[in-house]
């Protein structure tokens, strides 16, 4: 079963998309892959490092990092 919802998402998808449009606009389309996978390798490894490592509760973890993210 699931145990809990990872509120920030969208603001992550919305961070490596924007990411990847400036790796591109500098750098080319391979930069913009490039950069795009690792900002989300990025954001998906502080979650996962939050919940698991750090045991902060998956709702706090995922609200705290959609704001970090969304800013």
């Amino acid at each position: 079963g699931v145990r809990g919802i990872d509120l920030s998402v969208g603001s992550a998808q919305a961070l490596v998309a924007c990411s990847t449009a400036i790796a591109m606009a500098h750098g080319g389309a391979l930069a913009g892959v490039v950069c795009g996978i690792g900002v989300g390798l990025i954001t998906g490894l502080i979650n996962g490092l939050l919940v698991t490592q750090l045991r902060v509760p998956d709702f706090i973890a995922t609200l705290s990092t959609m704001s970090v993210y969304r800013g």
